[in-house]
């Protein structure tokens, strides 16, 4: 799964919006979505903020697929 995919699928799990998400991270909706569809990606200090709101690892969110234990949490 790639980075946009595993952003996307873990926010929809969350319940939460693209803007919420936005909101929470000080960033436009617009990035977000730029994201959840691979234009651009989050740089390392995005990351680490991402990876906290989301409660998934950094590194799982980045390369590797999100462990079903981790992406039900919502």
């Amino acid at each position: 799964m790639s980075v946009a995919n595993n952003i996307k699928e873990t926010r929809i799990n969350m319940g939460i919006s693209q803007q919420e998400l936005a909101n929470e991270l000080g960033v436009t909706r617009q990035l977000i979505s730029k994201w959840e569809t691979g234009i651009s990606y989050p740089d390392a200090e995005q990351v680490k903020i991402l990876s906290s709101k989301l409660d998934i690892p950094a590194h799982v969110l980045l390369d590797e697929d999100i462990p079903e234990s981790l992406a039900n949490t919502a």
